[in-house]
Parts: structure tokens; C-alpha cells; sequence
């Protein structure tokens, strides 16, 4: 009956709202979904404590994470979720995410983020991200893993600090050269799963002030 109910409810919306965001929504794989389904959970938790989200996913993994911060797993969160279009317009609106997945496959669905000011997307390697999300407008900080290419990374005009699972010596060199607001390069050759960067890195306060 549970299931009808929200079919029910998810069917109304659908008539009566933007069809660009449903629809949006509805094409994004079951990865995607999850992943912001906790990021919008944290945010609703941790405000703009964007350090203590990055540490905790990074340190348990973004679904292990999740069920130590709410004590439920983040399928049944999605299985409940009913979609609308101010709970969509809050996810679309979030500053911060942390994703983690190799179930993403593309980073496309970024594009319809317009405020986002800090990314880590530290399992994904694809090298045309900056293929697939050409313009990222308020970006600010962005943490990567290993990736073989870092090709259209200027692009994104506002980076201003950049953690990545390489050395810049044997990549990213001329790509970052061209980034002219880069402020803060870290690197590190992967020694475990997780390197500490500190609340320093995620600060963004008088950086740029969102309307």
C-alpha cells in the first residue's frame, strides 16, 4: 500500500511540475540517486561543516557513513523517497558534494548543479570529466583521485584549490598552468584510502558570498 501511495503522490508531482528537473531525476542511475539523497541528508545535519562530511565519508565510505550518521541504509532512503520538486530544488541548490561510487559511470548529471562551490569526487577517474561537465561556474575547491588527464580543467574559471592522487610533475602540469585563479594545488600518491586535509582546505568563507 506504502508503495502505491508514493507511486501515487511521485505521479502528481510529475503532472504539475517543471518536466526538465523530474525528468532529470528519473534519468539518473541508482547511484547517482543515493549519492545525493546522503549528500542532501548530511547537509541537512552538518550545515556547511563541509571538512567533518568530507572526513566521515572519506574515512567509512559515503553508504557506511550514512548509516552510522541516521542508522538506516541509504537504499531504504531512496525506496521512501518521494520526489518533488522542492525537495529536487534543494538538492540542485547544495554547495557541497562528496560522491563516491563506480556506479556513477558519467558525471554529466553535474550540469544541472549551478552552486556548487566544493566537489570531491575521489573514485572517479574518468578523464573527460571536464569533458562531460564543461563549465562549473561556482566552483571553488575540488578533490580528485587518480585521474590520467586533467584536459579541460580550465574551463572551470573559479577553481581556486585542487587536491588530487597524483603528481603534478607527471600530470596536470600545463592543464593547471591555464587555471588562473588556482590558489592551492595539493598532491599525494595514494598511501591507503584516505589523506586528511583539514578544514583549511574546505574554507570558502569571503571567497564569493551566493545570492
Amino acid at each position: 500500500m506504502h508503495d502505491i501511495d508514493k507511486a501515487d503522490q511521485e505521479n502528481q508531482v510529475f503532472k504539475n511540475s517543471t518536466r526538465s528537473t523530474i525528468d532529470w531525476w528519473k534519468g539518473l542511475n541508482h547511484n547517482w540517486k543515493k549519492n545525493l539523497l546522503a549528500n542532501l541528508d548530511f547537509n541537512r545535519k552538518f550545515k556547511e561543516d563541509y571538512d567533518a562530511v568530507d572526513s566521515l565519508v572519506s574515512q567509512k565510505g559515503l553508504y557506511n557513513a550514512y548509516y552510522f550518521q541516521f542508522n538506516r541504509g541509504i537504499r531504504n532512503r531512496l525506496n521512501e523517497f518521494i520526489v518533488t520538486e522542492e525537495a529536487l530544488t534543494e538538492i540542485l541548490s547544495l554547495k557541497c558534494l562528496v560522491l563516491r561510487s563506480h556506479g556513477l559511470k558519467s558525471a554529466s548529471p553535474l550540469n544541472k548543479f549551478l552552486n556548487i562551490q566544493i566537489l570531491n569526487m575521489l573514485q572517479f577517474q574518468d578523464e573527460e570529466l571536464f569533458i562531460q561537465v564543461p563549465k562549473m561556474e561556482m566552483l571553488k575547491v575540488l578533490r580528485l583521485g587518480q585521474m590520467s588527464s586533467l584536459k579541460g580543467i580550465s574551463n572551470w574559471t573559479s577553481l581556486e584549490k585542487i587536491c588530487y592522487y597524483q603528481s603534478p610533475n607527471t600530470v596536470g602540469q600545463e592543464e593547471l598552468r591555464l587555471c588562473k585563479n588556482l590558489k592551492d594545488i595539493r598532491t599525494n600518491i595514494p598511501r591507503g584510502h584516505y589523506v586528511e586535509l583539514g578544514p583549511d582546505f574546505f574554507n570558502i568563507e569571503g571567497v564569493m558570498e551566493l545570492k
